[in-house]
């Protein structure tokens, strides 16, 4: 069966997962408050295929966790092994993300992760980074006060972008680590690795991280 076929196949079988939703189709933040019932929410943005998501999932299980992509095909690798784990703190959304976080409520997200996103190289298309101070600033909206925001990535100039662009809207940078595997004992939040990551380690790059708060 061709690729093509097989991601096809995979989008259209999304529906028969009940925590999978999509932004244009049955997805809204009372639905996603429902499913979060009280718990401490954290978002996994550009998710892929989910590894963080599931991952952070098994690591704090009183937790819930909420992984969206733009890609169905790679979100239904992430919910067939939520499913077959049994994980019930997850949730997937299918969509563009700026549009799935204009509906989300303010002050409804403990944390968000940002793992290896687009990091859009060139300069005219430095506003669709999802640590742009057009992000941000949505961010800011969704988090509670105090909240945590995480980018791992393997592109240098994203980390030094974010790190000027959460010091220009007055955040506060948390930490900031410029090869996390150099830095002797990793922790469990970090030693979660996407596929993107896996690959990019076997090419021999460095992972950057940083930790930061808006408010």
């Amino acid at each position: 069966m061709g690729h093509k076929r097989v991601k096809l196949l995979r989008f259209a079988k999304l529906p028969d997962f009940d925590f999978v939703f999509d932004e244009k189709q049955n997805f809204s933040a009372e639905t996603l408050k429902e499913k979060a019932a009280g718990r401490s929410v954290v978002f996994e943005l550009a998710c892929g295929k989910g590894d963080y998501t599931l991952g952070l999932s098994k690591l704090f299980p009183k937790n819930f966790f909420v992984g969206m992509d733009v890609k169905g095909e790679r979100i239904w690798v992430g919910a067939s092994k939520a499913q077959e784990h049994g994980r019930d703190n997850i949730a997937f959304v299918r969509g563009r993300i700026e549009r799935i976080l204009e509906s989300i409520e303010k002050n409804f997200v403990d944390e968000i992760w940002i793992t290896f996103p687009d990091p859009f190289p060139r300069l005219k298309q430095a506003k669709h980074r999802l640590t742009s101070p057009v992000f941000l600033e949505r961010y800011k909206k969704i988090l509670k006060p105090g909240g945590t925001l995480h980018l791992k990535t393997d592109d240098q100039s994203l980390f030094e972008y974010t790190l000027e662009a959460v010091q220009a809207c007055g955040g506060t940078v948390q930490r900031a680590i410029a090869n996390i595997y150099q830095e002797g004992m990793v922790e469990d939040i970090l030693r979660i690795q996407t596929d993107f990551e896996q690959k990019h380690l076997q090419k021999g790059r460095k992972i950057y991280y940083i930790s930061f708060c808006l408010n």
